[in-house]
């Protein structure tokens, strides 16, 4: 075991993978392999919404990056839900929202 990992607790773990995803979908983002990317940001966004409360700065932070990788690939309607999804896990109003958010309701696969 990594001493690095000593102590740690599965949270702490969780953070630091998902952070280690999202760095990931970054970087392959910006070598325009858009798929792999937004499965990286997913795979991290599915770590965020198990691992505590999904309306916290890193959700939305992940939405952000999906909605940059689907700008990128031109798909603007889908780039704007994420971005307004994440304001609304920074104001934590899911239920003053008269739809729910789309990245909680969204799978893994459906967002190809």
């Amino acid at each position: 075991m990594s001493t690095t990992t000593i102590g740690r607790t599965g949270k702490e773990k969780n953070r630091d993978t998902a952070l280690t995803l999202n760095r990931l979908g970054s970087l392959t983002r910006e070598l325009c392999r858009y798929d792999e990317a937004l499965d990286y940001h997913q795979r991290a966004l599915n770590i965020q919404k198990t691992s505590s409360s999904s309306a916290k700065p890193s959700t939305a932070e992940t939405c952000v990056l999906m909605a940059m990788v689907r700008a990128k690939m031109c798909d603007y309607k889908l780039a704007l839900d994420l971005y307004e999804d994440s304001l609304v896990v920074l104001r934590g109003t899911y239920c003053k929202m008269s739809r729910p958010p789309t990245l909680l309701t969204r799978t893994p696969n459906s967002n190809k």
